[in-house]
């Protein structure tokens, strides 16, 4: 296995020693691009995760790590949802049933704990189909709209679940948007209400921390669903029957708490709309 983090020690790192909740948002964002990588534009750009306490990540840290383990002899080092399902990278050596096994008792971790899913989603087409010059001065990129989106979601959990603490928010590395993800959120905490819930934010890599895993997890099931949705032209991205039906209610409502969400041309045209009337 990979060196990895104990999520214990970073929730003592980021937050107060007086904080009893000590809680921690794992996101990892994406712009995804379709299977053959050759197109110049993305499907849609996704940022998703988990939030819980310190306690509860620890909970599933433990049995998390126990599953991989199984599969260690076969190169197995830590989780990725796109070649554990597609049966590449470190992979490779393991059979359908092993691939679908470790996805299903993850899965089952996440549903057998208090951990609330969080994401946001916009198809790229849709983002490039606003106009409206106000709403993109707001928002340059989609990316800043999604990670403008889970913020206050996650302010709404923290005076629901953890006493109105802060939320250390904890997103997976990414060189190209760290600059945008710092200013986005130091732009909230200057909100009094926001400051309160939303604390500090530290950037990781998925192989070091477990719960960046299951972000990773989360926002590939919100992805493969975006993208037929792109395909199709439904309205519903859920409509789908996904490849693993027994497992998509649990990684993406996570006891029935799913904060944010798909976000239509109907949905930012309003948000636009909204922004200009308040100029």
């Amino acid at each position: 296995m990979n060196a990895y983090f104990p999520v214990a020690d970073l929730a003592d790192m980021i937050h107060a020693r007086d904080n009893p909740w000590k809680a921690l948002a794992m996101t990892i964002a994406f712009s995804y691009f379709d299977d053959s990588g050759t197109h110049a534009t993305s499907v849609a750009t996704i940022i998703g995760g988990y939030v819980a306490t310190k306690d509860v990540w620890k909970k599933i840290e433990k049995p998390w790590r126990e599953t991989l383990l199984e599969f260690r002899d076969k190169g197995v080092s830590c989780f990725h949802a796109s070649p554990c399902l597609g049966q590449f990278n470190e992979f490779e050596r393991l059979q359908r049933w092993e691939c679908h096994y470790i996805y299903k008792q993850l899965s089952d971790i996440l549903q057998e704990n208090d951990v609330h899913a969080i994401w946001a989603a916009v198809k790229n087409a849709d983002w490039d189909a606003v106009t409206d010059v106000n709403f993109k001065i707001v928002y340059p990129s989609a990316y800043d709209f999604c990670i403008d989106r889970i913020l206050s979601p996650l302010a709404g959990w923290s005076a629901k679940h953890a006493g109105g603490s802060p939320v250390g928010l904890v997103v997976a590395e990414q060189k190209e948007h760290e600059q945008e993800t710092t200013a986005t959120v130091a732009s909230w905490r200057r909100q009094k209400i926001i400051q309160e819930r939303i604390g500090p934010i530290a950037f990781d890599y998925p192989q070091n921390l477990v719960p960046l895993q299951t972000a990773d997890m989360l926002a590939h099931e919100v992805y493969r669903h975006a993208k037929w949705w792109e395909q199709a032209g439904v309205v519903d991205p859920c409509a789908r029957k996904p490849a693993h039906p027994e497992c998509f209610g649990k990684i993406t409502s996570a006891n029935g708490a799913r904060l944010g969400g798909y976000y239509s041309i109907e949905d930012l045209q309003d948000l636009a709309g909204t922004i200009l009337r308040a100029k």
